[in-house]
């Protein structure tokens, strides 16, 4: 009706089961994220030992001409 006050939504609280889901969540979110970084650093290490494509296969000192 008019004059009526708006109707407000009830305010979700969080309970006890919705606090251990997110701390559940956030632990395993965390550990995915340090599984990505290592192995986000043995592909950056790994990468750095191969060879070069534009690296020469026999020293400079060699004495080729």
């Amino acid at each position: 009706m008019i004059g009526d006050p708006p109707v407000k939504e009830p305010v979700r609280t969080l309970v006890r089961s919705d606090v251990t889901e997110l701390l559940e969540r956030a632990r395993r979110a965390r550990e995915e994220a340090a599984s990505l970084s290592d192995d986000h650093r043995f592909i950056v290490t790994w990468y750095r030992t191969r060879p070069r494509r534009a690296a020469r296969t026999s020293s400079m000192l060699d004495g080729e001409d």
